[in-house]
């Protein structure tokens, strides 16, 4: 399965920065690319994966016209093409916030207006509107929302991407899950001596407030030098 880590990349970066979804607040530059993956013929039993780079106007239009065409597997396909595009082209984010309020206001079904209030709080914790969208939304949220809890659930995760900034990459699997359950990550840190212990991040959290939080739960006066590397399985 393809995942919003393998389509979305960075010239700068090395392929092996996708596997570090919570390490950098850094905004993208206008060096930022979008890459789509393509199917080639591999051996029996093995998947391969092309990357076709597309970057400007034209590109963008290719893009779109290629994925409308291809059979999208999943709804997470779908919500990271979608946050993925967000994330990477500023002028297209309050078209999207738009887009989605429209399809919440007297929207008749009950399971299209729950993906769709998920849609809206996963957008949130990867980018912002402009300033000038901005209190018109929170309006949309405190007297649209249907749950009070969720609301405040939807704008804690604005006040955060407002304070750390737009993501690099769109959410994975577990943010995904995280949202639906209003819940935050856990996530389990082991220290070189084998001592393990869980911190929770949320969708706007930073290496440098995991090794703070971690510094004080050791009682590390300096944590300068410390860092945190992922990883999977084996690898």
């Amino acid at each position: 399965m393809i995942s919003g880590r393998d389509v979305f990349k960075r010239r700068s970066q090395r392929e092996s920065d996708y596997e570090q979804p919570f390490n950098s607040t850094k905004r993208l530059s206008s060096t930022a690319e979008l890459a789509l993956p393509t199917h080639i013929d591999a051996p029996p039993g093995e998947r391969g994966v092309q990357m076709r780079s597309v970057t400007g106007h034209g590109g963008y239009q290719q893009y779109y016209s290629t994925f409308l065409d291809e059979a999208v597997s999943s709804n997470q396909d779908k919500l990271q093409f979608i946050v993925g595009h967000g994330i990477l082209r500023p002028d297209m984010r309050d078209e999207i916030y738009c887009q989605i309020c429209k399809q919440l206001t007297r929207n008749p079904s009950g399971s299209s207006c729950a993906r769709g209030w998920i849609l809206l709080s996963l957008c949130l914790g990867c980018f912002t509107p402009t300033d000038r969208f901005l209190p018109y939304l929170q309006c949309f949220i405190r007297q649209t929302c249907p749950a009070g809890r969720f609301a405040e659930y939807i704008e804690s995760k604005l006040k955060r991407t407002l304070s750390n900034g737009t993501r690099n990459y769109p959410p994975n699997s577990v943010e995904i899950q995280a949202s639906k359950m209003r819940k935050p990550v856990s996530i389990h840190i082991t220290f070189m001596d084998g001592t393990i212990i869980t911190v929770c991040v949320d969708s706007a959290t930073t290496s440098r407030e995991i090794c703070d939080e971690l510094a004080e739960c050791i009682s590390l006066k300096d944590s300068f030098g410390f860092s945190l590397y992922i990883t999977y399985f084996d690898k």
